[in-house]
């Protein structure tokens, strides 16, 4: 089994894809995720062995975020460097968007600011998933190795229920489950399927697909005509971001186990 964790490490007090990121933020503790992923992951499933390698924008963090899990390998950009592309992408997506009259999407995202900025960060997380991607296939490749999955990680998020392997099936892509089949911080796959989440950003940047937060990944797989849904883990209860367990009204108790102070927990937004 190949983890291959993608993303940064939350700020607190706010979403971490920004187009002004804040300078030095306070961060959560991702020693935290990595208890969780220890307990309901890789102890949860002791008859496979288990790998890990990373891709991640906080450039800063990535030694860190290498210690923390354990990692073979991590790579990482300075997000900055891909602004532009980022940018047009997203005023593309702006126009696909109106072209198509949903204006609802756009009132209900808070307007052209609001929408240019969700369409930012899930751009910004569609080039990190086709990175993080390549270097599994690349590790994979190299050493010719023998994978039955592979698991994309965020290193910010709890998991607080068992993931067994043995219950996912080679002919379907997993996701997080939330909205349905549509959460987008966590999927289980086949290696065959690598080949498809490579061309995720080329598709929002040809107009395969309108960028729609939690939903635009699960509407390309459909369109290339392949299996995907969201497993038994509800988003929110059985797994959360580390900044929203308490928004999210998931009980300190049930995080205990992983370290996590309670100091730490309470400056959470609640």
């Amino acid at each position: 089994m190949l983890l291959v964790f993608r993303g940064g490490i939350s700020p607190i007090d706010r979403q971490y894809s920004s187009i002004i990121p804040r300078r030095n933020p306070q961060r959560v503790n991702i020693g935290a995720a990595a208890s969780s992923i220890k307990k309901h992951l890789i102890d949860a499933n002791p008859e496979f062995s288990f790998s890990s390698i990373g891709f991640t924008w906080d450039f800063a963090q990535r030694h860190h975020i290498r210690r923390t899990f354990g990692l073979e390998s991590i790579s990482s950009k300075q997000n900055i460097l891909y602004y532009p592309i980022i940018v047009s992408v997203a005023v593309l997506n702006l126009f696909r968007v109106a072209k198509s009259r949903d204006w609802e999407r756009i009132r209900s995202s808070g307007g052209i600011k609001g929408t240019l900025s969700q369409d930012f960060s899930g751009i910004s997380h569609a080039i990190s998933l086709v990175k993080a991607t390549r270097m599994a296939q690349k590790w994979i490749q190299d050493g010719n190795r023998e994978i039955s999955k592979v698991i994309f990680l965020r290193p910010d998020v709890l998991l607080l229920k068992d993931i067994r392997l043995v219950d996912y099936s080679d002919e379907a892509i997993y996701c997080n489950n939330y909205m349905g089949n549509q959460g987008d911080f966590r999927w289980i796959v086949h290696p065959r399927f690598l080949s498809k989440f490579s061309y995720l950003f080329s598709a929002l940047l040809r107009g395969q697909v309108v960028h729609e937060p939690h939903k635009w990944i699960a509407k390309y797989f459909e369109q290339e005509n392949l299996p995907y849904m969201g497993d038994s883990l509800l988003a929110g209860v059985d797994e959360e971001v580390l900044r929203k367990v308490r928004s999210s009204g998931i009980p300190f108790e049930k995080v205990e186990f992983t370290g996590l102070s309670f100091s730490e927990f309470s400056r959470y937004p609640g």
